[in-house]
């Protein structure tokens, strides 16, 4: 995870709504040796989720997915 995105979090940006965090961490945790990181965005970003791949990338470790709201368009 960027640092900015860490900072975003720990902030307690509650615009976000999270997807698996928990469950996430808590598998993190558990797997204790270095991960891969990926993203995958929806076209529109309304969604993206965060993948977290065995150091080789053979295999999924965790994924939490997060929700930004809809924007409404400025009048």
């Amino acid at each position: 995870m960027e640092r900015h995105e860490l900072m975003r979090l720990l902030a307690g940006d509650d615009e976000l709504e999270f997807l698996g965090l928990d469950r996430g961490v808590q598998l993190l945790r558990e797997h204790a040796q270095p991960v891969r990181k990926g993203k995958i965005t929806a076209v529109d970003s309304s969604w993206s989720y965060r993948l977290f791949l065995t150091e080789d990338g053979g295999e999924l470790v965790a994924c939490i997915g997060e929700r930004r709201p809809e924007r409404r368009p400025s009048p």
